[in-house]
């Protein structure tokens, strides 16, 4: 019987959407507008000083347009099974031996199980990533006789 060793192993810090960018810039200058407006009162305390503070960091947050912690991503495809992980999530086990079928879609794949569908995304995957996890899949299903589109 061929084996279907293949994995991957990466962390990534991904780049935030441009919407959210705008949000936060503009989130962090409305509350650095906010809390320099109550420096000059009596009342200036540390709410002042914290917004302040988060007006700051959101603007700088925005600007630089980064995540702040890496997500690593675990995938391990072998003879039996497909299981991946992202941090912090639970890990997702597909058996290989109960696949029916399965439909590719532009980032993942759409798996039949016996008596039902669950569609997989992968779009996490680098593009040759994405592709020898299809080729070493294309190969398994045919030579298990499972019907890949």
């Amino acid at each position: 019987m061929e084996t279907f060793n293949y994995a991957v192993d990466s962390k990534k810090r991904n780049s935030l959407s441009l919407s959210s960018r705008i949000h936060n810039c503009l989130t962090g200058l409305l509350l650095l507008y906010v809390g320099i407006r109550h420096i000059p009162d009596r009342q200036s305390s540390i709410f002042t000083l914290l917004l302040i503070l988060y007006g700051i960091y959101s603007l700088i947050y925005g600007l630089i347009g980064k995540e702040l912690l890496r997500i690593h991503y675990k995938l391990k495809m072998d003879s039996g099974l497909i299981k991946f992980k992202r941090s912090f999530e639970k890990a997702v086990t597909i058996k290989l031996i109960s696949i029916t079928y399965i439909k590719q879609i532009p980032s993942g794949f759409e798996i039949t199980f016996g008596d039902y569908v669950k569609t997989y995304d992968f779009s996490w995957l680098a593009t040759d990533e994405f592709e020898m996890l299809k080729s070493n899949l294309q190969r398994y299903c045919s030579l298990n006789n499972i019907v890949i589109e």
